[in-house]
């Protein structure tokens, strides 16, 4: 029932709030420790009422869509008020200009592509200590991403 409402009332509501370019709804299952290799000082068990069950990926093709989107009555009010309905926690993180990524296909050829051939994974990291974003970013390069 609760996916249902997401995808079907609150995610087109979200989807066609002016600004945005797109608009998807990735669906995550529990977690998996035991897919991962042992890390020191990394736990990868987490209690379920941390574990995100999805995630909605927004993306933008401009700064200036970004804040027309960010500056819409929906997205300030309604949808954070909606989702309240539904789940019980909620998260945005905005990739900075200089971190982010965003790869655009712009062919214009809407064909599926089906499922894909592999599983992806989302990586969720918490930091245990009041470090800061800095200190945290650091020690995930330096002790956690492998080359």
């Amino acid at each position: 029932m609760c996916e249902d409402y997401w995808r079907d009332v609150h995610g087109f509501m979200f989807a066609r709030v002016a600004g945005l370019w797109q608009y998807r709804q990735l669906r995550l299952d529990a977690n998996r420790p035991d897919l991962w290799p042992a890390v020191q000082g990394l736990s990868f068990d987490g209690p379920g009422v941390a574990q995100p069950q999805g995630i909605p990926h927004g993306l933008f093709l401009s700064e200036a869509d970004l804040a027309a989107f960010g500056n819409h009555p929906l997205p300030k009010e309604a949808i954070p008020n909606d989702a309240r309905n539904f789940i019980g926690r909620i998260g945005a993180l905005l990739s900075p200009a200089t971190r982010g990524r965003t790869l655009i296909d712009r062919i214009n050829d809407p064909a599926l592509q089906g499922p894909p051939p592999m599983p992806a994974f989302v990586l969720c990291f918490v930091p245990r200590t009041h470090a800061s974003p800095e200190e945290f970013h650091r020690y995930l390069i330096e002790h956690v991403a492998h080359p």
